[in-house]
């Protein structure tokens, strides 16, 4: 354990840096705040580089404090106005880590087995974290991160996944290099459309690609690369369910489905 006076300190300011796309990117790690999301991504296998803990967190934490070090994390107790500067939360929780990036080809998620998760411009950081927690819960082999979608290392991602992204094996990259390789493996394409047919009648197969897009149709490049379309059956006067929501039950229908 190392205390540090004020924040002219190079694993502080990388920390910092954490909180924008270009740092992470640079940098090739992410932010994991406070003691819950820490303690999982340690469970999970993930490499914590550096930890930053308030003195109050660390009184409070301090059996988590001595799991990271024991990995080889030097943890450094900074005044808590120091953290808060850190954090990406309006209301920190004292703790704050960088954890290395592991992240995986679009290859090696489609030969992972299982449906694999696509999403497709999905820009909402909460609603990709929430598919990450449905891609976990049903059994997809994998997510893919396409077509602009958010960052899929970013705080909120991480916050919203709640350990799932530790888990599940993500990649990023574009559309076109995944629909191509989906087809040289014979992967069926199945997208999320309010025209297509219901999934409780519709034969998920066993391996295929779920494209989740932003808007209440299929993005229009994946509706001309779909071999199929599958929608949600509805009542009342909803128009449609946000992508979180969808995307999780169509996971789950195809996991009922093998099951």
């Amino acid at each position: 354990m190392v205390t540090i006076a004020g924040t002219h300190n190079e694993h502080l300011r990388e920390l910092r840096a954490l909180r924008e796309r270009k740092g992470r990117r640079r940098l090739a790690r992410y932010l994991i705040e406070g003691p819950t999301l820490l303690s999982e991504a340690l469970e999970s296998g993930v490499r914590i580089e550096t930890l930053a803990m308030s003195e109050e967190a660390y009184d409070r934490h301090r059996a988590l404090a001595e799991w990271t070090e024991r990995t080889g994390t030097t943890v450094y107790v900074v005044e808590g106005r120091v953290l808060a500067g850190l954090a990406d939360t309006a209301t920190p929780q004292g703790i704050v880590a960088s954890a290395v990036e592991r992240l995986f080809s679009l290859s090696e998620v489609l030969d992972a087995g299982g449906p694999t998760l696509v999403l497709a411009g999905i820009g909402d950081p909460g609603n990709a974290g929430t598919l990450l927690r449905g891609a976990e819960a049903f059994g997809a082999g994998g997510a893919c991160f396409v077509d602009d979608a958010v960052d899929a290392l970013s705080p909120k991602v991480v916050r919203a996944a709640m350990g799932a992204l530790f888990r599940v094996p993500i990649a990023r990259g574009s559309g076109e290099d995944l629909a191509r390789l989906a087809k040289e493996r014979a992967r069926a394409i199945v997208v999320a459309d309010l025209e297509g047919e219901s999934c409780d009648r519709f034969e998920f197969p066993a391996d295929f690609l779920l494209v989740i897009g932003h808007e209440r149709h299929g993005p229009a490049e994946w509706l001309e690369r779909a071999d199929a379309r599958v929608r949600i059956p509805q009542q009342g006067r909803v128009e449609s369910l946000n992508a979180a929501m969808a995307g999780s039950i169509l996971l789950y229908e195809a996991a009922r489905k093998r099951l």
